[in-house]
């Protein structure tokens, strides 16, 4: 799109949206300039931290011009990736049938755009006295965001905007003191209906709490058709880590993995033969703590995105039939999946083969 620049002089960015990148020229006042279609979060200036760039990779501060066209929703890189709006335009499906629970470390509840997508919440720890998170990153937050953010403001964040969330606490400040808030987590968002768990957290285990809390699953889950996805974990230590963390690589859970930019595995994906499905881990922009969205990077929030993927799949059954069933939704979204290079039986998600399967079979 084309915008003007208005009454000032507008320093030109090289290679980041930030008030610190290089800069070796200007834009002088009634310029035009073509950029993308996507505003990117950046420095904030005067209240306003959202950027536009060019072809040759210069951003612009978005105040720095007459009309951003803001009114139009922006989109992100992953969210464009995944073909999410061409989704919900095919199939007019955002997921108003599907209750999705999120076991992280609460929400913010002055978010506007998230907060009225909370149907429930606890706190299912001993320790927190608040559902608003308090982690230093809003880990929550921006789980919570990626899968029912309303996308009522300048950004589409929200997979499945019409679905019903609900948050348990697990977490206060990041960390996981105890496995038992899980399981805690889990009875809860199950007494609450969820069809849909989406766990942001991987731990190992010694053999007798596997066998433990494995037993603990089993007896809790017989005859509840619910689909539960968790991180496989996070490699920030370089190199390739094969572990088999929890609760993602217990039987009753979906494994999540990340995928970067080009489509291949990467490397901050702990790996194990449990992880079976993949999605878009790097660079992921949601809400957080600053006043416009940030990226965030982990199999974190490959889980959410793919969680809220399958509450579109789950809704879409519900109009169709009146019910669904967890195993053939399971088998659809990793049948519809794209093989993940060099790693057999492992796949990448394909939103829009995984509604064709759904829909037509």
């Amino acid at each position: 799109m084309k915008l003007t620049v208005k009454d000032n002089y507008l320093n030109v960015r090289a290679g980041r949206p930030s008030v610190n990148a290089p800069s070796d020229r200007y834009l002088e006042p009634g310029d035009e300039v073509e950029v993308d279609d996507t505003a990117y979060p950046g420095d904030a200036y005067d209240g306003i931290g959202t950027w536009f760039r060019d072809k040759a990779n210069n951003y612009y501060w978005s105040g720095g011009f007459q009309t951003t066209d803001l009114t139009d929703k922006q989109s992100f890189s992953w969210f464009d990736e995944l073909k999410i709006k061409d989704l919900w335009d095919t199939y007019g499906e955002y997921g108003s049938l599907a209750t999705v629970a999120v076991l992280d470390t609460g929400y913010d509840i002055g978010n506007t755009d998230l907060a009225p997508a909370v149907t429930d919440s606890d706190i299912l720890i001993d320790y927190a006295s608040t559902i608003m998170d308090k982690s230093h990153d809003l880990h929550g937050t921006h789980c919570s965001s990626l899968i029912a953010a309303r996308n009522t403001l300048h950004w589409y964040i929200g997979v499945a905007p019409q679905c019903r969330l609900l948050c348990g606490k697990i977490s206060s400040g990041g960390e996981l003191r105890n496995f038992n808030s899980i399981i805690s987590g889990i009875k809860w968002a199950i007494g609450k209906g969820a069809d849909i768990i989406s766990v942001s957290y991987g731990s190992p285990l010694n053999d007798t709490d596997k066998t433990n809390f494995q037993s603990q699953l089993n007896q809790l889950l017989v005859d509840k058709n619910v689909l539960m996805f968790a991180a496989s974990g996070n490699n920030f230590a370089g190199g390739v880590i094969s572990q088999d963390l929890y609760p993602a690589s217990f039987s009753n859970f979906v494994s999540v993995g990340a995928t970067d930019a080009n489509g291949q595995l990467s490397d901050i994906t702990v790996r194990s033969e449990h992880t079976i499905i993949h999605s878009r881990g790097t660079d992921i922009e949601s809400y957080g703590t600053a006043s416009t969205p940030a990226a965030q990077s982990g199999t974190s929030f490959s889980t959410p995105i793919i969680a809220a993927i399958a509450a579109l799949g789950v809704s879409a059954c519900k109009k169709k039939t009146g019910n669904w069933d967890a195993a053939k939704l399971l088998s659809a979204l990793y049948n519809s999946g794209s093989d993940l290079n060099g790693f057999q039986g492992k796949k990448v998600i394909d939103p829009a083969n995984f509604f064709e399967i759904l829909i037509n079979t």
